[in-house]
């Protein structure tokens, strides 16, 4: 895993090239529709289709069937986050999505895949050259997200004791994006605590970059690189919580 790089996407991406075959959930769309990833995560992946396919709106759930390396054909469903459009040269319309669905296997394959030893030469030139995105926002405190602050409380633990309390911007199958007024260092494990709609979620995660605010606020990365059965399956919940609190 790269580690120190100031980057604020909740998962590090990686070029990952291949076709997909995409179906729509909601009705009044083609049955499928072929493209190709440019990038991916183990939150998310960016795709491409021609300019004259039919246009996704964000917001859209779509099932993806593709094949991942030493691992074999996958199925994952995810959310369009954003869409760009790409130069008149390529004739390309782009899109981000945020997974939704996946089983522990599969997560854990895109783990390896996304994150292992093999990877990270090359991950990092690839991050430190990716264009700026305006990232998805799922802070309480601006109200883009539609459950009550009382609700959704973040809070890490520090390996010395310490507690603080986080603001929760995003968060993903490949880790979380949190805010907080002190200090986050690259490399610190970070024990999370989200609760939220009478439900409590407790992650292990380590720092995996971290930058201060003209504000005086802290923005972090966390990577959850060690998920059980059962904290995965809390994880699916909480996000498909706040995917569905968003609508």
């Amino acid at each position: 895993m790269i580690k120190g790089i100031v980057e604020r996407r909740t998962a590090d991406r990686i070029p990952f090239e291949t076709a997909l075959q995409i179906k729509f959930t909601s009705p009044g769309y083609p049955e499928d529709l072929n493209a190709y990833s440019v990038d991916i995560s183990a939150g998310g992946m960016k795709f491409a289709v021609t300019s004259d396919s039919p246009s996704i709106p964000v917001g859209e759930e779509l099932e993806f069937d593709f094949n991942l390396p030493n691992y074999g054909q996958v199925t994952l469903t995810g959310k369009v986050t954003y869409r760009s459009v790409g130069s008149p040269q390529n004739n390309l319309i782009y899109y981000g999505v945020k997974f939704l669905k996946m089983d522990h296997t599969t997560w854990k394959a895109m783990i390896d895949y996304c994150y292992g030893p093999e990877q990270a030469r090359a991950e990092e030139k690839w991050i430190m050259n990716l264009p700026e995105e305006t990232p998805q926002k799922l802070s309480v405190s601006n109200q883009t997200v539609a459950i009550e602050p009382q609700e959704l409380k973040t809070i890490l633990h520090y390996q010395d004791g310490t507690e603080a309390l986080a603001n929760l911007e995003d968060i993903s199958f490949g880790g979380a994006r949190v805010s907080l007024y002190q200090p986050l260092p690259v490399n610190t494990p970070v024990t999370v605590t989200i609760r939220y709609a009478g439900s409590q979620l407790v992650l292990n995660s380590v720092c995996v970059w971290s930058t201060s605010e003209p504000n005086g606020t802290w923005i972090g990365g966390l990577f959850f690189n060690a998920l059980n059965d059962q904290e995965f399956s809390e994880l699916t919940n909480l996000i498909h919580t706040i995917s569905q609190a968003k609508e």
